[in-house]
Order: structure tokens, then C-alpha cells, then sequence
């Protein structure tokens, strides 16, 4: 069986793949408003697994202020911030309590890319699996 897919269409659903934690929350990075939160504390959290064992969980919890109204949100399991740091807080303008962490690390780190980072190595191992190469011209194409 012959596999074949153009380099760019298998970086174009690469791409695709790794835009999928940041469209979960596409109308609050388009349309919503921007302020500072302050980490003002962190709280730890004992799990059971299936086997029994307990198992350690940090939040930071992150206060910020819209029309001199306080609210709160809590990050990302594990993802400790110094107490007193200032994070970027993206807030929806029709209910102030709908918001995400605006960085790197609670986007792309958090559980929200554990779906598209299977679907990302199944994506390479299909394609490294099934891809014949061969040279034309002295260039490496894959087929």
C-alpha cells in the first residue's frame, strides 16, 4: 500500500493538531478582556488513585479584579506560581467569571493537551510508518 502526502499537508495538520488546546477557549482569546491577576495563595490536594496511593496536587490560586469586583480563579494542577506574580487574565465581557491563565504553560502544559498530543504521535507514527523515500534531482521527497 502506497501512502502518499505532501510535506506541507502533513505540517498544515501538525499545526492543526497543536492549535487544538488553544480553540477550546477561541471567543475568550478573540473577544475578551484583558487584565492582571495576582497569585495570592496555594492549595494542596490529596487524590486517591485506583491502587490506593495518595497522590500530591498543587493549585495557585489567582485573584483579579474587574470593575472593582474581585474575583478568583484556580490554575492548572502542578503549575505553582511564586505567591505575589502577576499573570495575564483573558475575562469575558458578558460574564466576568469565565476566564483562562494567559500564558504558555496553562495552555500547553496543563490536561487540555493530553487528546492532541496522542493524536500528534499517532499522526508521525502513521506517516514515518508509511512514507517511502527516494532521491530525485539530489533531494530527499517524500512519497
Amino acid at each position: 500500500m502506497k501512502f502518499f502526502i505532501s510535506r506541507k499537508a502533513f505540517y498544515f495538520i501538525i499545526i492543526l493538531i497543536l492549535i487544538l488546546p488553544v480553540s477550546k477557549e477561541w471567543k475568550l482569546l478573540l473577544f475578551g478582556e484583558r487584565t492582571f491577576g495576582e497569585v495570592i495563595s496555594q492549595k494542596v490536594k490529596y487524590f486517591k488513585t485506583q491502587g490506593g496511593a495518595s497522590v500530591l496536587g498543587y493549585y495557585s490560586v489567582i485573584k483579579y479584579k474587574v470593575n472593582n469586583e474581585v474575583y478568583t480563579i484556580i490554575g492548572q494542577e502542578n503549575i505553582k506560581y511564586p505567591i505575589g506574580r502577576k499573570l495575564k487574565i483573558l475575562y469575558s465581557v458578558s460574564d466576568n467569571s469565565d476566564c483562562i491563565i494567559l500564558n504558555f504553560r496553562e495552555i500547553y502544559l496543563g490536561k487540555n493537551m493530553i487528546l492532541p498530543a496522542i493524536l500528534l504521535l499517532i499522526w508521525i507514527t502513521f506517516n514515518w510508518a508509511f512514507k517511502e523515500t527516494y532521491k530525485k534531482r539530489g533531494q530527499n521527497t517524500i512519497r
